[in-house]
């Protein structure tokens, strides 16, 4: 099956920890995002998702090595180890109704490897699910796995920690305006591609607004492989575009100047 457009724009990226970080710093929460030693985010090579919802779900997973923490008791040290990130793409505007129960089932997946590799281990590396959504409307689905139980409130409350709770940190790009985006402290390219993906549904705008990103775009530019980087960019809006290319590349020059155009 081939890939998406949403779907090879999103991994193109962020395949790469210089761009990946930004985008995961952004939404973790600060108290944990610095005890990350960001320096030694790598990819995992894999993929955990179900063959049957790749049309709508693509995933990238990390490690990156955890800060040692002092504790509280005199002399005490925290051993630094390592952490898993877990980035979960989904490209379709509908979200998926039980995407809580994905990401523990991938998660498992996940430990499961880990296993083959540390059969001796006795813990398990903690994972962060991370879901990054740029459908319209906003992410509607449900937020955690207790969400999903067929339970009231007060027998959810009784059962406490006895049944499995779990909820993901949520990008919702549809949410965010472009003026949020291109404040984020991210690479030039993560920031133009995450401008790029919350407008994929509205390919008119996305290519009007790229006026606006001139700077943006001189960035990207600019950056080691740069003009490779915008010539994948360029090719992901006429693909989600549904004008003639010649028509598009016109709308482009417009929005972006010829120059740059030509350069990528």
């Amino acid at each position: 099956m081939s890939r998406s457009p949403h779907d090879a724009l999103f991994k193109n990226t962020f395949s790469d920890p210089r761009h990946a970080e930004g985008a995961l710093r952004s939404v973790l929460p600060e108290g944990l995002s610095r005890r990350f030693a960001w320096d030694t985010l790598e990819r995992v090579p894999g993929s955990f998702v179900d063959a049957k919802l790749k049309d709508r779900h693509t995933d990238l997973l990390f490690r990156v090595e955890r800060v040692e923490q002092v504790t509280a008791a005199p002399g005490a040290r925290e051993a630094p180890g390592s952490a898993l990130v877990y980035l979960l793409f989904e490209h379709q505007s509908t979200p998926h109704s039980l995407m809580p129960f994905r990401l523990v089932a991938y998660s498992v997946r996940i430990w499961e490897e880990w296993l083959k590799e540390h059969a001796d281990a006795r813990r398990l590396p903690a994972i962060v699910p991370v879901v990054l959504h740029h459908g319209a409307g906003g992410w509607t689905g449900a937020r955690t796995l207790e969400d999903l139980y067929d339970l009231d409130a007060e027998a959810l409350e009784a059962a406490g920690p006895h049944v499995l709770r779990m909820r993901f940190l949520l990008d919702d790009l549809g949410m965010e305006t472009d003026e949020a985006l291109r404040e984020r402290a991210m690479t030039a390219l993560g920031r133009l591609v995450m401008y790029c993906l919350r407008h994929a549904r509205e390919p008119t705008e996305l290519v009007a607004g790229l006026r606006e990103w001139g700077a943006l775009v001189e960035e990207v530019m600019a950056a080691p492989d740069g003009a490779a980087a915008l010539r994948t960019v360029l090719r992901y809006v006429l693909m989600v575009h549904p004008e003639e290319p010649e028509i598009v590349l016109e709308q482009l020059d417009a929005a972006m100047g010829d120059e740059k155009v030509k350069e990528a």
